[in-house]
């Protein structure tokens, strides 16, 4: 079965997709920078990976065949082409059109 890796499982977007990827019995990774400062579902097997530090991704996407990534777009070239050696074959990009702007008010 496919393995799904949720990066930043353990913010507001990623912690409620990683908690219906178990409900719905499917097999997760959940990364964090800081995976130890928090307490996570028994069900997850949980690596540390920073988007800043793509280095850190090699070893959060082995075993992953699927990603979910909530970022801003900017920033995200390496890890993108760590998805892309690790043979990712689906990767689902989470964005919001205030990532563009500055402004906050920005929903265009």
């Amino acid at each position: 079965m496919d393995k799904v890796l949720v990066i930043g499982a353990g913010g507001r977007v990623g912690s409620i997709v990683l908690r219906n990827l178990i409900n719905l019995g499917i097999p997760v990774k959940a990364s964090g920078r800081e995976p130890e400062s928090r307490k996570w579902p028994k069900e997850a097997e949980v690596v540390r990976a920073d988007i800043t530090k793509p280095e850190t991704m090699a070893n959060a996407l082995r075993g992953a065949t699927k990603v979910f990534l909530y970022a801003k777009p900017e920033g995200i070239d390496g890890v993108v082409k760590e998805m892309v050696a690790a043979n990712i074959g689906h990767i689902v990009f989470l964005s919001s059109g205030a990532a563009q702007s500055n402004d906050p008010n920005n929903f265009n």
